[in-house]
């Protein structure tokens, strides 16, 4: 393999890590939104922020990445807005009756 090659795979390999530790970061601080918003009483979807978080990190991207960071965001949320899910429901079973599926495979 050409070196130049291997040095760009390398460098996306730290960005990679890079990614996946700062995604991880940002699920757990949904976490801690999932039981504020679950204290407070409202809906886990909120469009108005989601709308905005979508326009921030499009116009963050600038034109010729905006659609894409727009896809990528866009699966973000769903994931956070599923995890989200998941935390009210975990409050919501004091019998821990769905234990069985948080049991590795």
């Amino acid at each position: 393999m050409e070196p130049e090659l291997q040095d760009l795979r390398k460098h996306l390999d730290t960005i990679d890590t890079q990614i996946t530790a700062l995604f991880v970061e940002r699920m757990k601080i949904i976490e801690k939104i999932a039981r504020e918003k679950e204290t407070i009483g409202i809906p886990v979807l909120d469009i108005k922020r989601e709308h905005e978080v979508l326009s921030h990190v499009s116009s963050l991207a600038g034109k010729e990445f905006a659609a894409d960071t727009r896809v990528l965001y866009s699966i973000i949320l769903e994931m956070s807005r599923a995890r989200q899910q998941e935390i009210l429901l975990e409050h919501h079973d004091p019998l821990n009756l769905n234990a069985e599926k948080k049991k590795p495979s």
